[in-house]
């Protein structure tokens, strides 16, 4: 049994730009020995409800979550442009957080990680109302969660 994690993404080309650590992709599968990361070639996309999905990823309790190629480039990095190049930080603080906790708004789960991306913690948050759960929101925040005990 493999104790690896991997993610798929959909890289979008030129469009992306926010994706640095990700390279070309031209190959079908790649592995960047660095991250870890399995990347998909735009020839094999992977879409949920006709939208093309950057990313698909389990959370700590093994549920699957996507993060929407929408989502990243129209919302998180257009409100948050300094997330840009973290975007392998904001999927590894959906899969191994410091801390997670209830969002205030019904059915969503806020994922906290300390010391990546370019602030104190990062926050994502991911909304379960729908099958796979989808990454809603990332922001860099110097403020820890209300409940976090260290």
């Amino acid at each position: 049994m493999s104790h690896h994690r991997y993610y798929r993404v959909q890289h979008s080309g030129g469009r992306c730009g926010g994706c640095p650590e990700l390279g070309r992709v031209e190959a079908r599968i790649l592995t960047l020995p660095s991250s870890g990361l399995v990347v998909r070639a735009q020839d094999q996309p992977l879409r949920v409800a006709e939208e093309q999905v950057l990313t698909e990823l389990a959370d700590p309790d093994g549920r699957s979550v996507v993060l929407l190629a929408r989502i990243w480039h129209d919302k998180i990095t257009r409100d948050h442009p300094e997330l840009r190049e973290h975007l392998g930080d904001v999927l590894a603080t959906v899969q191994d957080p410091d801390h997670a906790e209830p969002d205030p708004r019904l059915e969503r789960r806020r994922y906290y990680r300390r010391r990546v991306g370019p602030s104190r913690w990062l926050l994502v948050v991911v909304s379960f109302e729908q099958q796979p759960g989808r990454i809603i929101t990332a922001v860099a925040t110097r403020k820890g969660p209300k409940r976090w005990k260290s």
